[in-house]
């Protein structure tokens, strides 16, 4: 194994993967001089750094050089009442044995190990012939399960591959002549919890609970989208969310807010890049498709090109009651549409803007429960319907009460920008720019049912 020896002065060049990244301070502490004196095979003494540079050098690049991090004890069949059995018949046992990525002992202290070949052969293996079968038998039967049960398989392989675990460097005490060695409580036994937790559950599809007012859509409706603080599925964690219904309820997907804004981060997690997706609709035999993006989301680059690269014809834009916040009073509104109107021209798109509005009954409940405060007043709601042309469909309504905004759209406007403007097309310049989403899922529960449709 090469090694790459660096002074604590120098900047680290990015290593071959194969390399060890090794960064020495000036001084040391006594007890890693020691341990390198004692695996030396000159049994010189060992003053300079030079010198132990090289001792080390020597002890890492050996072809022999792995560390037994921990031992997993993974079961391998239901639980037997009788223990002994289970002992013995019910648990594989795989010695987890990791190589040396890069040692620092400069301005901080830190090794870091990637899993060996062997280990990441075991542990794909028990985890496609055990821990997927045992998970498809222990759960029920729903639409796009082997599919979810591959994507499981798949993100723990990836998962593995990319693993790497830290410990101090006082981990090399232990360094063994052929730079062999063994990680001591409690190291190993975080090692063996961090690694057992890349073992995901399969989790079935729960469909949010709505309240039924949301599901009560008229049967001339082609979708609903609405805005909702999402529970993850058998779990804590909440998720700022646009859920999209069709006429029947079905659910057709939930986008997660990549990016929770301020204060929102105390509140909810990050959504992944799997929810970031258009749905296929088809209204009138003519299809075409539909995304949306939360809040300051439309001030992501990256997140309005990835749907105008999936070829959104229709965006739902959903807004807090931003213009009732202290600060936000003067300025709100001018933002929301200048964002709106970049989206629909920048995207050839038509927007839908829907915005939340505060009243007297909401301040009336944040007294009652959170107390007086002065930071939110009535008002809100803005709420509109923009064309690609950013000319105003249906004008912005606001104010503290529920209004209704409706208009009817003409896709000729789309075609008729197209030949100035094609941001999925010919002005893409895919020579020149290009676009990346890391569609990994980020959360257990995360699916992809969205649907992907031609150019309309």
């Amino acid at each position: 194994m090469p090694l790459q020896i660096l002074p604590a002065s120098a900047a680290s060049p990015t290593p071959p993967a194969s390399s060890v990244e090794v960064t020495l301070g000036s001084e040391v502490e006594p007890w890693f001089t020691k341990a390198l004196e004692r695996i030396g095979k000159s049994h010189e003494h060992l003053e300079s750094a030079l010198q132990l540079q090289q001792c080390l050098a020597q002890a890492l690049s050996t072809p022999d050089a792995t560390w037994a991090l921990t031992t997993l004890f993974l079961p391998e069949t239901p639980e037997s009442a009788n223990p002994i059995f289970e002992a013995i018949v019910n648990y594989e046992f795989i010695s987890v044995e990791a190589e040396i990525v890069h040692v620092k002992m400069d301005q901080c202290s830190e090794v870091a190990y990637k899993l060996t070949k062997p280990t990441i052969d075991a542990l794909t293996k028990y985890h496609k012939d055990v821990h997927c079968v045992n998970a498809r038998a222990s759960t029920g039967d729903w639409a796009d399960k082997e599919r979810q049960c591959e994507r499981l398989h798949e993100d723990f392989i990836h998962a593995i591959k990319m693993f790497r675990f830290y410990t101090d460097t006082s981990a090399l005490e232990g360094l063994e002549e052929e730079g062999t060695s063994e990680l001591m409580y409690p190291a190993s036994e975080k090692a063996k919890e961090t690694i057992t937790a890349l073992m995901k559950p399969l989790l079935p599809p729960q469909l949010p609970r709505f309240v039924e007012v949301l599901l009560r859509i008229q049967s001339s409706t082609i979708l609903g989208n609405f805005g909702i603080s999402e529970r993850a599925a058998g779990g804590t964690s909440l998720f700022n969310s646009q859920v999209t219904i069709d006429a029947n309820g079905n659910l057709l997907g939930v986008h997660r807010k990549l990016q929770p804004t301020f204060a929102e981060r105390m509140v909810w997690g990050q959504g992944g890049g799997l929810t970031l997706e258009t749905c296929k609709l088809t209204h009138s035999d003519k299809s075409f498709n539909f995304g949306g993006l939360i809040c300051w989301e439309h001030t992501s680059n990256g997140a309005r090109e990835q749907l105008t690269n999936e070829k959104e014809r229709i965006h739902a834009g959903a807004w807090p009651a931003l213009s009732t916040m202290d600060g936000f009073l003067s300025v709100a509104d001018s933002q929301i549409e200048a964002l709106m109107k970049s989206h629909a021209l920048m995207a050839q798109t038509f927007v839908i803007t829907a915005s939340n509005y505060v009243d007297e009954s909401c301040l009336r409940w944040m007294a009652k429960n959170l107390g007086e405060q002065n930071y939110v007043k009535a008002g809100g709601g803005w709420s509109s319907v923009i064309n690609p042309h950013t000319k105003f469909l249906a004008k912005p309504r606001t104010g503290a009460e529920e209004k209704l905004v409706k208009t009817k759209v003409d896709f000729s406007d789309i075609a008729n920008l197209k030949p100035w403007l094609d941001s999925d097309g010919h002005s893409k310049r895919p020579d020149i720019f290009n676009m990346d989403i890391n569609k990994q899922r980020r959360w257990p529960d995360e699916t992809s049912s969205f649907e992907k449709s031609p150019h309309v």
